[in-house]
């Protein structure tokens, strides 16, 4: 068995490329600035939230224009915006993101229809439902031809989709949604 001692773990480091090391450096800083906006805002300091979770936006903007760590961090931010009533600018953040992540892993993935998820509740909480039942459409979409029928995402985008159509005054197709969604919930595992 070896044992890796925390002195041979700083000599690896040291000797691997400086890139590699400006990398990990990069992730650190980045896990740092989400965890300290994380708590500033548990604490109720909104303006250091704020700016740790803008940092995060700004060190993960150098991991690349596709890279799941900026797609979150702009998800951070908006939510906090959200959270703050300043929807005029969360809205662009969680659109970028979800541009991100489609970019990243192609249209029909189920990340995207959890991106897509988050913008649809953006525009549910606003009042705008409309907009958000295209999206929670999509999404159920996307998870219906990726995902087993019975899979808890699955039936989430149907309840989802149902909560908005209901909302629309698509009351009929929402209660059929919803039954559908209940005997997939109560469906006896095999």
């Amino acid at each position: 068995m070896i044992r890796v001692t925390s002195r041979c773990l700083l000599v690896g480091l040291l000797l691997q490329p400086s890139w590699w090391g400006h990398a990990v450096a990069q992730e650190v800083m980045w896990k740092s600035h989400i965890h300290a906006g994380a708590e500033a805002y548990q604490l109720g300091d909104l303006s250091e939230a704020e700016k740790e979770f803008q940092a995060a936006v700004d060190v993960a903007e150098e991991f690349g224009p596709e890279d799941s760590r900026l797609a979150m961090s702009l998800d951070y931010l908006a939510a906090f915006y959200q959270d703050q009533g300043r929807y005029a600018e969360a809205e662009p953040l969680y659109k970028r993101s979800l541009g991100i992540v489609e970019n990243a892993v192609g249209p029909r993935h189920p990340f995207v229809a959890k991106s897509l998820d988050i913008l649809a509740k953006f525009y549910c909480d606003q009042g705008s439902h409309a907009r958000a039942e295209s999206l929670y459409q999509r999404a159920l979409t996307i998870r219906q031809e990726a995902l087993p029928e019975d899979h808890p995402d699955v039936v989430r985008s149907m309840e989802n989709y149902a909560t908005v159509l209901r909302q629309t005054g698509q009351i009929d197709k929402a209660d059929e949604i919803e039954a559908r969604a209940k005997a997939i919930r109560t469906k006896p595992a095999d």
